[in-house]
């Protein structure tokens, strides 16, 4: 994890400088963080998906 920071940080400050170890480390943290982010938002619409149908329903349905 050290070393995919060190280089993530060489990326930042001294441009594109890599080595092809230092590309992978960076096409795997992009990898992870894509995946993760995919994941938090499925997560999020997952949670309140099922609270807005809910409350709107509840509002549609309301007669009199």
């Amino acid at each position: 994890m050290h070393i995919l920071l060190y280089d993530l940080t060489k990326l930042i400050l001294c441009g594109c400088n890599l080595d092809r170890f230092g590309f992978i480390w960076l096409y795997l943290a992009w990898c992870l963080f894509s995946i993760c982010l995919r994941l938090f938002i499925f997560a999020r619409v997952c949670l309140f998906l099922p609270v807005f149908v809910y409350v709107f329903d509840n509002f549609g349905n309301k007669r009199g």
